[in-house]
This record gives C-alpha cells, structure tokens and sequence, in this order.
C-alpha cells in the first residue's frame, strides 16, 4: 500500500499566531535557546510585568525558519 504523505504542517491560523507563550516555549518553537532569543531577538519580547516576559507565536516560528548566523 503506497501513500503520499505531506511533509508540511499547517499554517496555524492568524489568531493562533498573536498567542504570547513564555520564552521557553518560544525557544522550543524557534528551535534555539532564550538566552539567543534575549540577545537577538529582544524586541520582540513583551514584558507583561518585570518577571513575565513572552513572546507571540508567530515571532517565534519566523525566528526558527532564519538562518543562523555563524
């Protein structure tokens, strides 16, 4: 039994993008580490209050399609 499968994930949808999940959750999404994420990427770290600080979904899954830099 022969099947095509497709490789590709789905788009997550507009809202789903706009999410704010903690750092370490966009580090997994992004596929680096928060420190990368705190010193490249500081801008686009929200902080809600001194000690919480997230990052939207949609930010963190452009960072992981980038190339890194070496």
């Amino acid at each position: 039994m022969d099947r095509d499968y497709d490789n590709e994930l789905p788009l997550p949808s507009a809202l789903e993008l706009q999410r704010l999940v903690k750092l370490e959750e966009a580090a997994r999404l992004g596929s680096t580490s928060i420190d990368f994420l705190e010193d490249h990427h500081a801008d686009k770290i929200i902080y809600l209050s001194p000690r919480m600080r997230r990052m939207r979904v949609g930010d963190a899954l452009h960072i992981g399609k980038q190339p890194k830099s070496t």
